[in-house]
C-alpha cells in the first residue's frame, strides 16, 4: 500500500472535522464537514500524525484523548496538522462501527 502524508494549516477556530480514537490506537478523521477549509484534502480514516512539530503517539492513550481535543481547540492559529493516508486500503468503517470512540469537533471557546 502507498502512504501519503499531508500537512494542512487551519486558520480559523473551527476545524470542521470530527476525530475518533480507533481501537487500532490511531486518532483518525471520522467525518469532514463541507465547511472545513480542507474539505477536499481530508477524508474519513486519515490518521493524525503531528500537531505542529509534536508527534502524536501510537497507540494514543485513551485517557489523553479529551486533553488533545482541548489542545486542538485552544491552540493558536494557524494550526498545522499532519495526516497520513494509506492509499488502496480498505475503506474506513462507517460512523456506526464499534471500531472507534467518537468524539465531536472540539468546541469553540467563547470569546
Amino acid at each position: 500500500d502507498k502512504v501519503r502524508n499531508t500537512t494542512l494549516a487551519f486558520k480559523t477556530p473551527k476545524l470542521g472535522f470530527t476525530l475518533g480514537l480507533w481501537k487500532d490506537g490511531w486518532i483518525r478523521v471520522q467525518r469532514v464537514a463541507q465547511t472545513c477549509p480542507h474539505f477536499l484534502a481530508l477524508a474519513p480514516g486519515d490518521a493524525l500524525l503531528r500537531v505542529g512539530d509534536d508527534k502524536v503517539p501510537v497507540p494514543f492513550p485513551r485517557d489523553d484523548f479529551a486533553g488533545l481535543l482541548r489542545k486542538l481547540s485552544a491552540a493558536p492559529r494557524p494550526l498545522e496538522l499532519t495526516f497520513v493516508r494509506v492509499l488502496d486500503d480498505a475503506p474506513a468503517p462507517p460512523a456506526t462501527s464499534p471500531e472507534f470512540a467518537l468524539v465531536e469537533d472540539p468546541p469553540t471557546p467563547a470569546a
